[in-house]
Formats: C-alpha cells, sequence, structure tokens
C-alpha cells in the first residue's frame, strides 16, 4: 500500500511539471490570438504569463486569457480521464492514472477559476 502511494505522488509530480507548461503554453495561445503579446518565465516549480504592455490590455481580454490556462488543461486532461474510465477492466496502474488525470483536471478546472479572477482583480 506504501509503494503504491509513493507510486502515485511520484507520478503526480513528474505529470506536473508537463502541466505547469501546457497551463502556461495555454495563457499564451490564447493571449496571442486576442492580439495582445507576452511571454512565459519558469522556475522550478511554477511558471508565470508576462503581458509585454499591460497598460493596453483590455479588461475582458485578462479575464479570458486568466482563465485559459485552467480550463484548456481541465479540458484535455478531462478527455484523457474520460478514455481512461472507458476502458473495460483495469489494472492497478491504470487506475493510479486515472486518479491522477482527475485530480489534475479538478485542480486546474479550480485554479483557472482563481488564476483568472486573480488576474482580472489585481491587474486591471
Amino acid at each position: 500500500m506504501i509503494l503504491r502511494l509513493v507510486t502515485l505522488l511520484a507520478q503526480l509530480f513528474l505529470y506536473w511539471f508537463g502541466v505547469t507548461a501546457l497551463h502556461e503554453w495555454a495563457h499564451m495561445v490564447v493571449a496571442n490570438n486576442l492580439g495582445v503579446s507576452g511571454y512565459v518565465t519558469f522556475r522550478f516549480d511554477t511558471g508565470r504569463f508576462v503581458y509585454d504592455d499591460f497598460a493596453s490590455v483590455l479588461w475582458y481580454q485578462d479575464l479570458v486569457i486568466g482563465l485559459a490556462g485552467g480550463f484548456i488543461v481541465a479540458a484535455g486532461f478531462g478527455i484523457l480521464w474520460l478514455i481512461q474510465n472507458w476502458q473495460g477492466k483495469k489494472s492497478i496502474s491504470e487506475l493510479d492514472t486515472a486518479a491522477i488525470f482527475a485530480i489534475i483536471t479538478i485542480f486546474q478546472f479550480s485554479y483557472g477559476i482563481a488564476d483568472g479572477i486573480d488576474r482580472w482583480v489585481t491587474e486591471a
């Protein structure tokens, strides 16, 4: 049981690096599609989308860009979770993977709301 928990946490830790990159990439793609320029910065444990010129960003653009990171990643991992759960009989590792997809989906959706509102309220 302890080995399974350690394996699950290690798998979640490894997924998290990719999730962070995807989350920030989603902010950047949506910003570029809305005509807003910016760049992404990364640290060891997190990333951040930064506007080139925040003064030129409209409030609704900022809100949509803020929501996009979490919502797009949550949608992607939600689809992966659905695919994982459509299978018939599952092994222990498949159940672990499905649990990780569910954790990431729920967290990214919740964080997407908080990130969008935080960007909109604090930077507007």
